[in-house]
């Protein structure tokens, strides 16, 4: 036991009560305390009490008396909760304490047995001390001596990772996954900043035979330093496999990295904070434009909701107004900048479809629009645009918005908390932007470059009628159960329906007459290659997905059909998507949603659906692709290029892979296709293209799918000209009637 920082019990000042042999008796509504003399620095401000004591069952309050650096009492603090003390006889009991916030250096405890609640009690000793740092965690893999790395050099306990290098534990060393939650600490020495990628190798069995696939986590940071301490945090699915080990790799580009240890723990997260009572987020919309031609906006409602606009407009004299019956707050010149603050409640659902947000008068200006539609509101206090920074008010939920204005140089401090809030219109480094941001706050957000603030005060409703979630839903043993998302800082009542799953294997799939593939997810039905996209074609019972991708310049794959971002995203540079990293992609959306990794689509789809994968610009890297794909990949992936690709074809049927070749109609008027008919294990042809061109293409013996049919009319159209199958942009027009 550590030496205490204060004088033995004996020595300590009472304010009634005794001193006896063993110790001190403290009566209710009394107090004892180390003299003034004594006081102590503050130090890290943790420390530990341990007390032995006699009493029956008991409670103690701490006070935290307050002295200058002269020694003299300036201030009282009460910790906030009583201790309660167990019966018992020369018992022990340990407390630890943490000293809330002063200006002041230094301080004695005051132990009080209050009047309410405490009783008499004889302690016998107080022994405080700082409160010890935590024994080191031993890390779940041994470092360094059970890891493998391929390129990477070793020296001792060192191990130094060039650019491209894998290391990773033996995986004999693979650990049950347990909560799922795990922390790698990286102690590190690099001479410029770098990044780490970060994957999730699945196991069955502690045996490299036994593994079962491989997940991307991310890629992380890692800042220039000696001896430089990094710790990450991320979750991995706790099933179907039990096993897990970490795998690393250094991207391409990147110095060499020399890691003196990495040690990898289970942590439990914090705990989240409560959402706000009864006030929920039912659903949001944004839209982006100029002054006069801002798009309208929709979201779900019901009666009795309370929705919100949050109006910006990069100049100071926006005319932008909502439609009649809103209750509208606006400020026409804070900082140079205008907008308004708007809410309606509901009382039809109508109110919040084709919402006319933007304002008579054509302009320059660039103005942007948020419209959230929430649940639970009793009542609300708006604050227009203003200069003030928001302070939320005690009882209530508070719902803040800012706007920001800037040119290529100028960058944008999002202050919301990571994953939380809702945005319209980005940053860029090609030209000047605008962007609105809006999230739940509980403390004064802290920001640079905000222009202007909005907050609305929300006083939940404590009689609002729960909201259910959709039939059929079950917890075994237990009955019916409510089912939410988790949109942070708020829970959204949900509906849950078993997805569809799509063909099981490419045999299956091709052995199907009129078998669809979803183009780019259903390019012509929602936003192309967004997980909103995908979801829908499953969702309406698409049972094979089409997937573009690129790779970005620090290694990358994201989902994209063209060779830049600016055909699905307006505010995008020209720059090829392999000359951006994928920070900078991040910054752009398609058509509004946000642009995936290929990682993220796999997760989601790849062992339940075929995938039609696309590599694009970057199709002499495939073989790194590969890598990501699952285990079972050469059952359910079938490769896709142009026709005229065969040194592509010929890699992947060498390699076991099924692909498929897209031609039209004048390869096979004039003799391409029956060039390259045979390099390929499925053809495609236009739906469209003539019965010669048809007749031409289904003469090889190979089967032919029709592309691209943006409805039904078209689908059948294919079918009609002896397609096996068709590649569909027009899902929701096929496959009308959602499954779930």
């Amino acid at each position: 036991m550590a030496d205490s920082v204060f004088p033995a019990i004996g020595a300590w000042w009472l304010s009634r009560g005794s001193r006896r042999a063993d110790g001190i008796y403290v009566p209710a509504n009394s107090s004892a305390s180390p003299t003034d003399t004594s006081a102590q620095p503050r130090g890290s401000g943790k420390y530990t009490i341990d007390l032995t004591y006699t009493s029956g069952v008991n409670v103690m309050a701490i006070s935290i008396v307050w002295y200058d650096a002269a020694g003299k009492r300036q201030a009282v603090s009460r910790m906030p909760t009583l201790i309660n003390i167990p019966a018992g006889r020369q018992a022990p009991l340990r407390i630890d304490v943490e000293l809330p916030p002063s200006q002041w250096d230094k301080w004695v405890p005051v132990l009080e047995i209050p009047s309410g609640g405490g009783h008499d009690i004889l302690i016998h000793a107080a022994n405080i001390y700082p409160t010890p740092p935590p024994a080191p965690e031993t890390s779940v893999f041994t470092w360094p001596g059970q890891w493998w790395t391929n390129t990477g050099r070793q020296s001792g306990t060192d191990l130094t990772v060039p650019s491209g290098g894998i290391f990773v534990p033996w995986a004999t060393q693979a650990t049950p996954v347990k909560s799922g939650n795990w922390e790698v600490v990286f102690t590190y020495t690099s001479a410029s900043p770098s990044r780490v990628s970060v994957a999730h190798n699945k196991f069955k069995e502690a045996d490299e035979t036994k593994q079962t696939g491989q997940s991307r986590i991310g890629d992380f940071d890692l800042p220039a330093g000696s001896g430089v301490a990094k710790s990450v945090r991320f979750t991995i699915p706790t099933a179907p496999d039990p096993l897990w080990t970490p795998q690393f790799q250094m991207p391409a580009g990147s110095p060499d990295v020399t890691f003196h240890k990495i040690e990898v723990h289970e942590y439990t997260p914090d705990p989240e904070p409560a959402p706000t009572p009864q006030v929920r987020v039912r659903s949001s919309a944004a839209s982006e434009g100029v002054a006069g031609s801002v798009p309208a906006l929709s979201a779900e409602s019901k009666v009795g909701d309370l929705a919100v606009i949050f109006y910006a407009s990069q100049f100071g004299n926006t005319a932008a107004a909502p439609p009649a019956g809103w209750i509208r707050r606006t400020v026409p010149n804070v900082n140079g900048r205008s907008g308004y603050t708007a809410v309606l409640k509901v009382t039809d659902p109508a109110q919040t479809q084709n919402v006319s947000v933007s304002g008579p008068a054509a302009g320059g200006a660039r103005e942007r629009a948020l419209l959230l539609v929430l649940s639970g509101v009793k009542s609300y206090a708006i604050h227009p645009w203003q200069s003030t920074t928001p302070t939320p008010s005690a009882g209530s939920a508070t719902l803040a918005a800012s706007q920001a204005h800037g040119n290529a140089q100028t960058a944008l401090t999002d202050w919301r908390a990571e994953g939380a809030g809702w945005q319209s219109g980005a940053p860029s480094t090609q030209a000047s932007w605008s962007s609105l941001l809006s999230s739940f706050v509980t403390a004064p957000p802290t920001a640079s470059g905000v222009a202007a603030w909005t907050w609305i005060d929300l006083e939940p409703d404590p009689e609002a009628p729960t909201e259910e979630a959709g039939a059929g839903i079950e917890v075994h043993g237990s009955g019916a159960a409510r089912v939410w998302v988790h949109e942070s800082p708020q829970d959204v009542p949900a509906q849950m329906r078993a997805m569809p799953s799509g063909y099981p294997s490419i045999d299956a799939m091709v052995s199907q007459k009129g078998f669809l593939v979803a183009h780019r997810g259903g390019s012509t039905s929602w936003p192309e290659m967004s997980m909103r996209a995908y979801t829908n074609a499953v969702a309406h019972g698409a049972g094979a997905l089409e997937v573009s991708t690129h790779l970005t310049s620090d290694g990358v794959w994201v989902l994209a059909h063209d060779q830049n971002l600016k055909r699905v995203d307006p505010t995008a540079p020209d720059t090829p998507i392999s000359q951006m990293t994928w920070a900078e992609v991040q910054r752009y959306r398609t058509a509004g949603e946000r642009i995936l990794r290929i990682e993220e689509y796999l997760e989601a789809y790849g062992r339940s659906h075929v995938t039609v994968l696309d590599p694009k610009y970057s199709s002499a890297q495939w073989a790194d692709l590969v890598q990501l794909l699952p285990a079972d990949a050469k059952s359910r992936v079938i490769w896709k290029s142009a026709g005229d690709a065969t040194w592509l074809a010929a890699q992947w049927k060498a390699a076991g892979w099924k692909c498929w070749g897209y031609t039209y109609a004048q390869h096979a008027a004039d003799g391409s296709l029956a060039k390259w008919a045979t390099s390929w294990d499925y053809l495609g042809l236009p739906w469209d293209a003539p019965n010669l061109a048809w007749r031409v293409a289904t003469s090889f013996g190979k089967p032919v799918w029709a592309h691209i049919c943006p409805t039904k009319a078209a689908y059948d159209q294919g079918l009609q000209n002896g397609a096996v199958g068709c590649m569909v942009s027009g899902v929701a027009d096929v496959l009308k009637t959602p499954l779930v």
